[in-house]
């Protein structure tokens, strides 16, 4: 009787070893993954930084909106731009198209202000960053349709280039990214670099 206790509990030492083995393995494996894919990404921004600094370019506008993809679009120009000083412009845009009817736009101007004022306080912030790092950034609230707006500012001051994420908010916040970026890439007459977070 004792002895086969004993093999049961031999048994499971043996079978909870195994499983602690195996988890160890699962969890280096997650690590080297996770600094493989790191690794990859940083090399992949450092490219795109050496091909910036090659074209020699001076005026840069930011497409920014809060979002993470817009922060890291943010965080790559800020970067770039210590390597290569260039004027960088932090553009917003309000998208006005859906007001179409005045009574409705009339009702909503309280929310179009508070709006309005949150941005200019999210814009100053990412220039207060740009300038703890000895750059100037402009920042410009527009309003109109989102992409026509940025491409028309951008020919207006004759930028460079545009920089924008992947993805906007989302919902009622879509303001600048998602959709936004494709139709920068395909009627933007300067190049549109689109950057992804690297969180997804």
């Amino acid at each position: 009787m004792r002895d086969n206790v004993l093999k049961k509990d031999d048994n499971g030492c043996i079978w909870n070893s195994f499983l602690s083995r195996v988890i160890v393995t699962l969890c280096i494996c997650s690590t080297i993954f996770k600094c493989e894919k790191k690794a990859s990404y940083t090399a992949h921004q450092e490219k795109r930084l050496e091909r910036g600094a090659r074209m020699g370019l001076k005026k840069v506008l930011l497409a920014y909106d809060g979002s993470a993809d817009s922060q890291k679009a943010s965080e790559w120009l800020l970067n770039f731009a210590k390597q290569t000083p260039v004027e960088t412009v932090i553009v917003n845009v309000f998208d006005s198209a859906f007001a179409n009817d005045a009574d409705f736009w009339a009702k909503i101007q309280d929310a179009i202000e508070e709006y309005r004022q949150r941005m200019e306080d999210v814009l100053t912030t990412v220039a207060d960053t740009f300038a703890a790092n000895g750059l100037t950034a402009a920042t410009v609230i527009l309003e109109g349709n989102v992409a026509s707006e940025i491409i028309n500012y951008a020919v207006r001051e004759q930028l460079d280039m545009i920089v924008c994420g992947t993805r906007g908010l989302g919902g009622f916040e879509s303001l600048l990214l998602g959709s936004v970026a494709h139709q920068l890439m395909t009627h933007s007459p300067m190049p549109v670099l689109v950057i992804k977070s690297d969180s997804k």
